[in-house]
């Protein structure tokens, strides 16, 4: 199937996917829109989406498809949910680590900032619980990568949502689980 760039007037364009714009997909991360396109004419055409991520991957979907997975970068109301997330002492997942490492993993692929949250907030005090002698273990090699891979997806986001740098959203992330860090997100970041 051969797709071919086409006029789409202003007012059929999703705000959400205008080419610039960045999107977050569950299972990638998150992208910026490179183009989209249509093919076919009339009852045949069909719209896509090319949303490019880091490290060269590509992925083109169905302008339907786009619209059940793609999200915009989180907004002030939902980086205040996550600061809560972070901020809690809710008790972890005390499950086998197998159960953990599952829950981690489908909290990730879902994409959302508190999600994502959850799974810092839970490995970053299952660690240190363990760390200080508390806890019963430290985190297994896979939830440590899990551990990394969400703290990267969430500094990622913050970082483009609230307009500053990955360090800088990361410090953040770090001051909110010692419970020190700003209370109003954009002043701290």
């Amino acid at each position: 199937m051969s797709s071919t760039a086409s006029a789409i007037s202003r007012s059929d364009v999703d705000p959400t996917f205008e080419v610039g714009a960045f999107v977050v997909y569950g299972s990638h991360g998150i992208g910026q829109v490179s183009c989209r396109q249509a093919s076919g004419s009339g009852r045949t055409r069909r719209e896509t989406i090319v949303i490019d991520f880091p490290k060269g991957l590509s992925v083109t979907l169905p302008l339907e498809r786009a619209c059940e997975c793609l999200r915009p970068l989180s907004g002030d109301a939902e980086v205040a949910l996550a600061q809560d997330t972070l901020r809690s002492y809710e008790a972890g997942d005390d499950d086998s680590w197998q159960n953990r490492t599952r829950s981690a993993r489908s909290k990730i692929n879902t994409g959302g900032l508190v999600a994502l949250a959850e799974v810092v907030r839970n490995a970053a005090r299952r660690d240190s619980q363990a760390a200080s002698g508390g806890g019963t273990a430290r985190l297994s090699a896979r939830e440590r990568e899990l551990y990394l891979e969400a703290r990267q997806l969430l500094a990622t986001e913050l970082a483009l949502s609230q307009g500053t740098s990955e360090a800088a959203a990361d410090a953040w992330i770090e001051q909110q689980l010692s419970g020190s860090g700003e209370l109003t997100v954009t002043s701290a970041l």
